[in-house]
């Protein structure tokens, strides 16, 4: 187990496998994911603040999760893949949108509101939906459009069923220059670690965005 301070000092531990291209993992029950990506990556699982082996700060922002992320793409080099899965795909998401050394993004099963059975402070945080079941707003547009670098949208469900996870990924991935949007059925760690190798392996073009260090707080 590998550790690092973020920006306040908290310690983030992470667990890192494999050799190869940087991959971080946010989110999710991703040791087996990690574990088959190792073939071909050095895959990055960080614990996230509050969880785990971390440890937690007060008061909370969502500011110092993304300064957490940005203490360990340091730690593996600078310059990164990133796969976000469950609520962890909106913190990569975020990251994206701040930090310059993450390269191409893949989030499985994006979930852009809270849900009274997962509580999540990130989601909380971070979306505030006009009326229930109302997926990407405005508020997503204005937030994450500007998110350019190639991103790929996984989910598990059907395109028109009406499920919310479905919907959400769809519209998010219309919503980003480089996005693209891909339904998978029975979407297990040996079929997701398939369809992120292959993104993760085509070519990449270089961040344009500004450094980050310290966020305010929000």
């Amino acid at each position: 187990m590998g550790m690092v301070r973020s920006c306040d000092g908290t310690a983030i531990a992470f667990r890192r496998y494999g050799a190869g291209p940087a991959i971080v993992l946010v989110g999710g029950a991703a040791e087996r994911l990690a574990a088959l990506l190792a073939t071909g990556f050095t895959v990055y699982r960080p614990d996230r603040r509050g969880f785990g082996d971390s440890g937690d700060t007060a008061p909370y922002a969502v500011a110092r999760e993304v300064e957490d992320l940005d203490a360990v793409i340091d730690a593996a080099g600078g310059s990164v893949s990133m796969a976000g899965l469950g609520s962890g795909a909106v913190l990569a998401l975020e990251a994206a949108r701040l930090l310059p050394g993450i390269t191409r993004l893949a989030l499985h099963g994006p979930t852009l509101r809270p849900r009274p059975d997962t509580p999540d402070r990130l989601l909380t945080h971070l979306t505030t939906p006009a009326r229930s079941g109302a997926p990407c707003t405005g508020f997503a547009a204005t937030r994450w459009s500007c998110v350019s670098i190639p991103t790929l949208i996984l989910d598990e469900h059907p395109t028109g069923t009406g499920t919310d996870d479905s919907t959400d990924g769809e519209k998010l991935a219309a919503l980003l220059p480089d996005g693209r949007h891909r339904t998978v059925p029975h979407l297990e760690p040996a079929a997701l670690a398939h369809h992120l190798a292959e993104f993760f392996r085509a070519s990449t073009r270089p961040p344009c965005r500004r450094s980050l260090r310290r966020l305010p707080v929000w």
